[in-house]
């Protein structure tokens, strides 16, 4: 299977523990330098994890229009693969808009609040292992778990 982990930190580390993935995300990465980097990810790509929002800095009062249009060019783009959200533990707007995407397009949704550090944007250790083995779970039994 090929998997690829795009987008920021909790991607980053996620793919610590799943080795397996190609891991094309990057620490501090918004989502729109995630778009732009997309056209790395293989066309063959089975499972696509994707952990975008909490570095977008948009306005308080920015419509969530314009947050689900930046997250559904995004989905666009990844094409028929099977897409795993990650939601940001921050950023409410950047939350609603990943799920009515994902929802559109019959993608899973994980939430990393519940395995939130000290820092209240990352996961502490065993959130990551956690999540990691729920992206995995999720793809292999063809079914979203936490949606």
């Amino acid at each position: 299977m090929t998997c690829v982990l795009i987008g920021d930190s909790l991607a980053v580390g996620i793919a610590q523990h799943r080795a397996e993935c190609i891991n094309q995300a990057q620490v501090g990465r918004s989502t729109a330098e995630t778009v732009a980097k997309i056209r790395q990810v293989p066309g063959n790509a089975q499972q696509v994890i994707v952990s975008v929002g909490s570095n977008d800095h948009l306005p308080a009062k920015t419509p969530l229009q314009v947050w689900i249009d930046q997250f559904q060019i995004l989905r666009i783009q990844l094409g028929s693969a099977s897409v795993t959200w990650i939601l940001p533990n921050k950023q409410n707007q950047a939350r609603e808009a990943i799920a009515i995407v994902a929802r559109e397009h019959g993608d899973c949704v994980l939430d990393s609040r519940p395995w939130v550090g000290r820092d209240h944007v990352h996961p502490t250790a065993n959130g990551y292992r956690n999540l990691a083995q729920k992206t995995q779970t999720t793809y292999d039994s063809n079914s979203c778990v936490n949606k």
